[in-house]
């Protein structure tokens, strides 16, 4: 098994075998205001292993802001989504 989730019981035998990815939280930030060109940089964070996604918080937002991924640095390029709305950005791995 290269990646997945194995539970065992007292015998040793498994008793639960996923070959499922199972992925690991690296980055959560809460981002109050994104202006244009606003960026933000995950330490340790590699587009080959994982993928960066943005959240809204909050019923008043009414557009998601577009965002490019170039390595660990997000850019918020084109604008700032809904005025006021709190955005979450997160950053994740699989294994």
């Amino acid at each position: 098994m290269s990646y997945g989730l194995q539970v065992r019981d007292g015998a040793g035998q498994v008793i639960f075998d996923s070959s499922a990815y199972s992925v690991r939280m690296i980055f959560r930030q809460v981002l109050p205001v994104l202006g244009n060109g606003a960026t933000v940089t995950i330490d340790g964070f590699d587009p080959a292993k994982g993928v960066v996604w943005l959240d809204g918080n909050g019923g008043s937002i009414l557009a998601m802001p577009g965002y490019r991924v170039s390595g660990n640095v997000v850019t918020f390029p084109l604008g700032v989504g809904s005025a006021g709305a709190p955005y979450t950005l997160y950053g994740v791995h699989f294994s």
